[in-house]
């Protein structure tokens, strides 16, 4: 019945229990980070960030009751154990994962290339393998592995996996067309396979045995699924699901 909560923040005030990082660090939004019993009293909070914009985006929690989180930094990012140690330029995704929550994060690491990157959605395997979603601007340095398809155009959304110990990523790809693209939200399997959700207004977004086969407004919400990762590939469907408005 604990809720964990994730956000961002300018307050200098904003209350902490036993904190890892007491104090605000002085650079756009800091993540903050809490647990409220089961009847809401606040039994942890804790600032986390560097001198720079930090946002945390979504946040889950592991059978064992790690916590992950994803969202923006936009660099001096505080790095614990990183598969990628450095901004890869502009604004990076980052990942971090949580066991004991008065101690340092287990890794916390950047996940981008040059351009504006954002992690928006994050998912966690029984094994510990971590699925995230989000948006990318530019595909120069991003890091892709087996990917199915290659930048779009506009802005694109991505989807990726990260092993358990968060220093490789074992798969990672755009989706999008030639239009503004973001995924919004994953989930993985226990089989392995990842569903993705988001906004398109690419008319060219990429289906397969899609349910609504062309877009029907300016922006529609889409539904895609990866097969497991090895080789990682789309093997069911992925569709435009809107009306003539804007819809995500």
């Amino acid at each position: 019945g604990r809720a964990i909560v994730v956000g961002q923040t300018t307050s200098t005030d904003y209350p902490t229990v036993n904190p890892y990082q007491s104090s605000f660090a002085f650079g756009g939004n800091d993540i903050v980070l809490g647990r409220l019993s089961s009847t809401g009293t606040l039994e942890y909070s804790t600032f986390y960030g560097g001198t720079s914009e930090e946002q945390a985006r979504a946040v889950a929690v592991g059978n064992d009751g790690s916590i992950y989180i994803t969202g923006l930094t936009t660099g001096n990012f505080p790095t614990v154990n990183p598969g990628q140690s450095s901004n890869g330029g502009g604004t990076d995704a980052f990942v971090m994962k949580w066991r004991n929550l008065t101690q340092a994060p287990v890794y916390a690491t950047y996940y981008g290339g040059v351009g504006e990157d954002s992690g928006n959605a994050i998912a966690v395997g029984v094994n510990g393998e971590v699925v995230i979603g989000g948006s990318t601007s530019w595909d120069y340095n991003f890091p892709v592995v087996g990917a199915t398809q290659t930048f779009g155009g506009n802005g694109d959304g991505f989807v990726g996996r990260l092993s358990s110990d968060g220093q490789t990523v074992l798969f990672s790809t755009f989706y999008g067309g030639n239009n503004t693209d973001s995924v919004n939200g994953v989930a993985l399997s226990y089989n392995g396979y990842i569903s993705a959700v988001g906004e398109t207004s690419s008319g060219n977004l990429p289906t397969r045995n899609p349910a609504q086969s062309s877009i029907a407004g300016f922006s529609d919400a889409f539904f895609a699924r990866f097969g497991p990762v090895r080789p990682p590939v789309i093997t069911s469907f992925s569709s435009d699901t809107g009306s003539s408005g804007s819809d995500k």
